[in-house]
């Protein structure tokens, strides 16, 4: 007997996602985090620009080297490498509508 899975809700893939969030260590003053969207790979970079804080995410490899040309999210100033993670779930998870069910009168 094949298992039944249920459909995930939204927030159940943001937190099945939450949980790949690892760091990845760096020989430079950038700090790093990867994360895993299904099969896709992101970096999460924390650095200082010309005296600035900033954080950026791009699609990476698994390694956590960067394959993006533009940032999915850039923020700065910031330090919060959490608030820029939490605003790529928004862009990057798809809006999943939940079907009601229908009351019968």
């Amino acid at each position: 007997m094949a298992k039944q899975t249920t459909p995930q809700t939204r927030e159940d893939l943001k937190d099945n996602i939450r949980k790949s969030l690892r760091e990845i260590p760096t020989t430079t003053r950038v700090l790093a985090w990867g994360f895993q969207i299904e099969k896709q790979n992101y970096v999460i970079l924390k650095f200082v620009s010309m005296g600035i804080n900033q954080v950026e995410i791009y699609e990476s490899t698994r390694a956590g080297r960067r394959t993006g040309d533009k940032p999915i999210v850039a923020l700065k100033p910031s330090k919060d490498h959490l608030l820029a993670f939490e605003e790529a779930l928004e862009i990057l998870t798809p809006q999943i509508v939940e079907e009601v069910p229908e009351t019968e009168e």
